[in-house]
Formats: structure tokens, sequence, C-alpha cells
């Protein structure tokens, strides 16, 4: 909302936090998921008090939900587990050896993460077109032809 107002009422703002969770946890998520989403909400009252008061709605989603709308294996959101082994240069590049087959998100290079994510696809887009600057590519995107 700070990037498109439209996105809520005015006045209001969309805010996303994200903690990761282990997709067993012992228990059923579906009981599991209104106990944890307070938890994490009280969590932010206390670095933020005011904070419960001033949610309008609240949203949340479990590992199950990650795996049912992307496929990933017990809801990966992250790809590879984010540690030294699976950092950048040990990712999956984007071309493959299957002709016409490119990769692209979390799985790949350069790795966890949104914005990582994003520039996946963008340098993947650069490198098919094959523009080596994935920057210049962005600019020429935007110019809106």
């Amino acid at each position: 909302t700070m990037h498109d107002p439209g996105l809520a009422p005015e006045g209001e703002h969309i805010i996303t936090f994200t903690s990761l969770m282990p997709y067993d946890i012992g228990e059923d998520w579906g009981t599991a998921k209104p106990r944890i989403t307070e938890q994490m909400i009280d969590w932010v009252e206390e670095l933020m008090p005011g904070y419960r008061e001033a949610i309008t709605f609240v949203e949340s989603a479990t590992p199950l939900a990650f795996e049912r709308h992307t496929g990933a294996q017990q809801g990966a959101i992250y790809g590879w587990e984010n540690d030294p082994a699976q950092t950048v240069p040990k990712r999956l590049g984007y071309q493959t050896p299957i002709d016409g087959l490119w990769l692209a998100g979390h799985w790949t290079h350069p790795g966890t993460g949104s914005v990582r994510c994003l520039l996946s696809g963008v340098q993947t887009a650069a490198a098919i077109v094959d523009q080596p600057n994935a920057l210049d590519l962005i600019q020429e995107l935007s110019a809106g032809d």
C-alpha cells in the first residue's frame, strides 16, 4: 500500500509478516492456525503497542496452504533449505540441458525471498532474449511500448 494506496481503504495499509514454521508441528494445522496467528500478533503487539486494535482484517497461511497453492513439497516457501550449502553459487542455473527449458524462481539463482524470486525471473528473461544486462531489460519493459 505504500506503492499502491488503492490496495486498502484510505488511511489503512496492508502489512505482511512471515515466520518460518515446520510442516509437521505434531498437531492438526486446522486447530493450530488460529492459536499461532494470535501468538504472532501478540509478538508484534509487544514491539508495536496498539497494533492489535488497529487490525481490521487478518488472514494467515500455513505450510499446507503453500503446498496446495504452489505444489512445493511440504509448503517450502523459499525453495531449498536456506543454509550455506544452498546459497547462490550452489543454486540451479537458468538454463537446462533441455532445449527451450529455462528455470526461474526461488529454487534457482539467486535464491530465496520475494525480491530474489522476481530478480530470477527478470534475469532468466534477459538470458532468453540474449540481453546480458537484466537492468536494461527492466528499463526496456518499463518503457511500455
